[in-house]
């Protein structure tokens, strides 16, 4: 649009935008659905201003002032030059042009602002606000410039087609309705000579126009008390819901149209149905007036509130209303509410039926009391007998409450209109300056109201005056919103100002939308050329009327800029395009503007393709190894100025790639798959060779050539047969079970292609280890004695199991010298019986250890040392003793723990020519000074006796004893001590110095402190750092202190 600014939706995207994919045009083609033009709905809501992105938008587009939401802010001050200044004001009382006292301004609303100058270059939106006087101003000053640098100016003086239209923003749209947005032309376009209340400065250097009034008015009955309830409303008793015209008296008349402009010469007090305007047919017309009670109740309190204000008196109303409501139901303050329906033509015949009375203060005499008041029936309503209505004696009289009523069109909650005589929610007379007739008799007519759309867009969306020019071919497009619903306008296309014929007539959609007018540029064009879409109201014949509503503007300039369609087959070499800039319509060849650059307009999308660009050169590369098969396209932002002074523009074109597919590689033909496969730690797995699909999904076999390996980063130990691809997998002897393993493996076809697979080998968990027989069993060997020179035989061991009782060894066992075992020694292999031939030479004394190796049928084995210890000869032969086990705690018991505390231990007998060897867990033991030799309760303790120098032991004498010690369960129980039941008190003493003072024994208390006495046994002596000279007796506690 404009030039600079641009929105964004369009509502006829039927052709391909230039620059987009297939794809994407497929779909937008695909979404249009065709116009319908339905039956005129007042209640529908207006098109939204707010626009959406359109599917033909260019991105270069500027979409700044192309709507309501994206306008310019150009904040103003009074009476400046290049401004546009006016007020704001909500419209309560008298006629519209004149801001009365009752009226009020407005503040902070925002008003709109947009021009077209004779060439139809169309500004873009500007706003501004409204100050707390209801004051507006814009600043026009700074004027846009189109693409070749040359500015769009607010300039009245010296063009006569230059014209502004203006609008507003409505505050409160639901308790307000826009009734004029600066001036009576409801956001269209208007010039001098067609102004109504503006007044505009064509002094050369002001291009000032002042006097511009934006009003608005209250949206009828908003309160809902201005009419009965709906279900109480009275329409006509025939098909059609039209009152049959009976007589003017005690009726309401007048018209509801759709309002497009005024006509030249009309008053500016009101709006008037010109022949432009379009009637708002079958519109229903709510017309109610208060009974007499209530007019009377009006009456005394203008009576005694002499000078009110129109607010106080409305204000009144309500409070009346609500008071006599509460006491008499909801719409009983109303006489009667009728509707009429809008004929054809735009007018409404309203007949009321009346109430009996010549008026609401005077009864006649032909009415009784009993009537006065009440509606007149159905059998006597009559409309044409002037007398019966004027108060003439002799009638059956009725009256209608005329300085109390209020009439309105129901047109929904979004539609903007104006009111007529009915500005804001109260009751009121019918009849106003200019604004309502009321005749005597009930007589009323010009009940006039207006149907408004006053805030229309019109938008040439996809091209603009400066950032997105359009070239020869080039297919404009536009969006149009907020014009009358199911009326029929001309979009007529202009070149620099003059008609280029083409002309589209287009009937709006039920929302006020019109179906963009295409407009293709001529492919001849030799100069940059503005091309404006200007909207008309459709005559009868569907030409332009001649009074331009909206318009919008785009600039076209003959550069071309084009990348000719790429062809060819994908991957077979690197593809390089160019631009050209032939325009192809003249004779000259043009060459690239200086200092053009190229980018893409979407360079993720492109650079997912493989494509680059020269930004200097705009050459496009498209490696092979990149290339994808179909038909592709990237668009490219060319950018450049036009002109020396203009502002860069830009131009988006496709650049189009339509490539055929390479032929099939094998890798893209089969699919191989191996089953995944699983095993132990340690074991060796193998995954049969893999299966090969089509690539339809059907079973094939691969073709013959091809070969198998490990992929890149195999694991160790792995094998993959390269004519099968069975895969062997050795699986860590330290794997956890769960872990993956993976394996690549690498398939090559004949033709060179090739495959990558992955394979997973899940470890299993191990079988269960078996508990070794070295575990279960503990082999016992005696130790033995000799002289030397003898054959000392070792009798075969005994066994115990793993929790120490005695057992034997499993069949099969075997015995056998284990390493170091000394020369002259034998072992029975079944039996584990031991000879030792002690050396001649041998010391008494010495000690020969016997390594014994007994392995156990299940292969474990255990090592187990025996001593032989040389004897003298003819020693003297002595027994060993048996040590003695003492178990402390086997004499305890609940009453006496005492005994828990002592450890186990064993005591040996000192007997001359035996010494004896205590260990516990191969650590040898020291006794006590009592000769104990302590351990633990649970523990083995193992005693060995051995002969002295001299001394021998008998054949066959034992020499070695275990004990396990298990420590009484009665010891669990806690213990408790004497001192924690005896409590002993001594008195204290006194004494002179060198006095020796006796201080008796003690007293004691058990544990409930209660007398008692010491237990037999118990002892005193002087505690720790007790002074010198002090004395206790050991048996009585007795103290004796010397004093010094």
């Amino acid at each position: 649009m404009k030039g600079f600014f641009m929105n964004l939706k369009s509502f006829n995207g039927s052709a391909r935008r230039r620059g987009t994919t297939i794809a994407a045009a497929a779909l937008s083609v695909a979404m249009v659905a065709p116009f319908v033009h339905p039956v005129v709905s007042p209640n529908a809501a207006p098109a939204a201003i707010a626009q959406d992105t359109t599917p033909d938008q260019k991105p270069s587009v500027d979409t700044r002032g192309t709507s309501e939401a994206t306008a310019i802010r150009a904040d103003g001050t009074w009476m400046q030059k290049q401004g546009y200044q006016g007020t704001v004001y909500l419209d309560r009382d008298s006629n519209l042009s004149d801001q009365d006292k009752a009226d009020e301004a407005m503040a902070g609303v925002k008003v709109f602002l947009q021009y077209v100058n004779g060439k139809g270059q169309v500004s873009p939106i500007y706003y501004t606000t409204s100050d707390s006087e209801g004051k507006f101003v814009f600043d026009l000053s700074n004027a846009p410039k189109d693409g070749l640098g040359n500015p769009i100016e607010f300039k009245l003086a010296g063009d006569s087609k230059f014209q502004v239209r203006t609008w507003a923003e409505n505050p409160d749209p639901a308790k307000y309705t826009l009734t004029a947005g600066g001036d009576m032309y409801s956001g269209r376009f208007h010039n001098r000579l067609t102004r109504k209340w503006e007044s505009w400065d064509f002094t050369a250097g002001i291009n000032r126009i002042v006097g511009a009034k934006v009003v608005f008015q209250e949206r009828p009955n908003i309160d809902g008390w201005l009419a009965k309830p709906e279900a109480e409303w009275t329409e006509a008793p025939t098909a059609d819901k039209k009152w049959p015209e009976g007589g003017i008296f005690g009726t309401a008349r007048g018209s509801v149209w759709w309002e497009n402009n005024e006509a030249g010469g009309t008053l500016a007090q009101i709006y008037f149905k010109g022949s432009s305007d379009r009637a708002a047919t079958d519109v229903k017309v709510v017309g109610s007036y208060v009974n007499d009670e209530v007019a009377r109740q009006f009456d005394a309190w203008k009576d005694a509130n002499k000078n009110y204000t129109r607010e106080q008196f409305r204000v009144a109303q309500k409070e009346i209303v609500d008071k006599y409501q509460a006491e008499h139901g909801e719409g009983s303050h109303i006489a009667e509410s009728r509707v009429a329906y809008v004929k054809d033509d735009g007018s409404f015949y309203l007949p009321f039926a009346g109430l009996y009375g010549v008026s609401h203060t005077n009864k006649g005499n032909k009415t009784t009391d009993e009537e006065w008041g009440k509606l007149v029936s159905a059998e006597e309503e009559e409309h044409g007998n002037l007398m019966q209505w004027n108060g003439t004696l002799g009638q059956r009289h009725r009256h209608i409450n005329t300085d109390y009523m209020y009439l309105y069109p129901v047109v929904g909650e979004n539609r903007d209109l104006w009111m007529g005589n009915y500005q804001d929610n109260m009751f009121q007379p019918s009849n106003e300056l200019f604004l309502g007739q009321a005749n005597t008799s009930a007589n009323i007519s010009v009940q006039n109201f207006a149907l408004l759309t006053p805030r229309p867009i019109h938008d040439v969306f996809n091209y603009d005056n400066a950032s997105a020019i359009a070239a020869p071919g080039d297919t404009a497009k536009s969006k149009t919103t907020g014009l009358v619903p199911n009326q029929e306008y001309a979009i007529e296309w202009f070149a620099d100002g003059e008609s280029t014929g083409e002309v589209c007539t287009v009937t709006a959609n039920e929302l006020g939308e019109l179906e963009s007018c295409d407009f293709t540029v001529p492919n001849g064009l030799s100069k940059p050329t503005v091309y404006s879409s200007q909207v008309f109201a459709a005559d009868a014949s569907g030409k332009p009327t001649g009074t331009l509503l909206l318009a919008d503007s785009f600039l076209a300039d003959p550069t071309v800029v084009n990348y000719d369609e790429t062809k060819g087959t994908a991957k077979e070499k690197d593809l390089e395009v160019k631009p050209s800039f032939d325009n192809p319509n003249t004779d000259a060849e043009e060459k690239m503007p200086e200092g053009a650059t190229f980018e893409f307009v979407d360079p993720a999308a492109a650079e997912k393709l493989g494509l680059k660009i020269d930004a200097t050169t705009g050459v496009i590369t498209w490696p092979a190894d990149k290339q994808v098969e179909g038909q592709n396209e990237a668009l490219v932002k060319v950018t450049w100025t036009p002109a020396e002074g203009a502002d860069p523009v830009s131009r988006e074109v496709p650049a189009k790639f339509d490539l055929d597919a390479p032929a099939a590689k094998d890798n893209e033909t089969f699919e191989p798959g191996y089953e995944d496969g699983s095993g132990k730690p340690g074991e060796d797995v193998t995954v049969p060779a893999p299966q090969f699909k089509d690539k339809d999904g059907n079973p094939t076999t691969a073709p013959d050539g091809t070969t198998f390996k490990p992929g890149e980063n195999a694991p160790d130990g792995v094998k993959v047969d390269p004519n099968t691809g069975e895969i062997t997998v050795t699986v860590p002897e330290d794997a956890k079970p769960g872990d993956k393993i993976t394996v690549p493996v690498e398939v090559t076809y004949p033709d060179g292609s090739k495959d990558n697979v992955d394979v997973t080998v899940t470890v299993e968990q191990p079988d269960a280890p078996d508990t070794k027989q070295n575990e279960e069993f503990d082999p016992v060997y005696d130790g033995g004695t000799g002289k030397p020179g003898e054959d000392v035989k070792i009798d075969e061991p005994t066994f115990k199991d793993k929790d120490g009782n005695p057992t034997t060894a499993p069949d099969g066992t075997t015995f056998a010298p284990g390493e170091g075992t000394p020369d002259g020694v034998t072992i029975d292999e079944n039996t584990g019986e031991i000879t030792v031939t002690i050396p001649e030479d041998a010391t008494p004394g010495d000690k020969i250890t016997v390594p014994v190796e007994v392995t156990y049928p299940d292969g474990s084995t255990d090592e187990v040392d025996v001593t032989v210890t040389v004897t003298e000869k003819d020693a003297t032969p002595v027994t060993p003793v048996a040590p003695t086990e003492n178990n402390p705690s086997t004499g305890a018991s609940a009453d006496d723990p005492a005994s828990c505390e002592e450890p186990p231990y064993v005591t040996v007998e000192e007997t001359e020519g035996v010494e004896y060897k205590v260990t516990v867990d191969g650590k040898e033991l020291t006794p006590d000074a009592d000769g104990k030799y302590v351990y633990d309760y649970g523990q083995t303790v193992k005693v060995e006796a051995f002969p002295t120098e001299g001394f021998t032991f008998p054949e066959g004498a034992q020499t070695t004893w275990t004990y396990t010690t298990q420590q009484n369960e009665v010891c669990d129980a806690p213990d408790t001590k004497q001192n924690e039941t005896f409590e002993p008190g001594y008195e204290d003493g006194s004494g002179k110095p060198g006095e020796d003072v006796t201080v008796p024994a003690p007293e004691f208390k058990d544990k409930d402190g209660n007398p008692t006495t010491a237990p037999d046994g118990t002892t005193f002596k002087p505690g720790e750092n007790a002074p010198d000279g002090v004395k206790v007796d050991p048996n009585t506690g007795e103290i004796t202190v010397t004093v010094p």
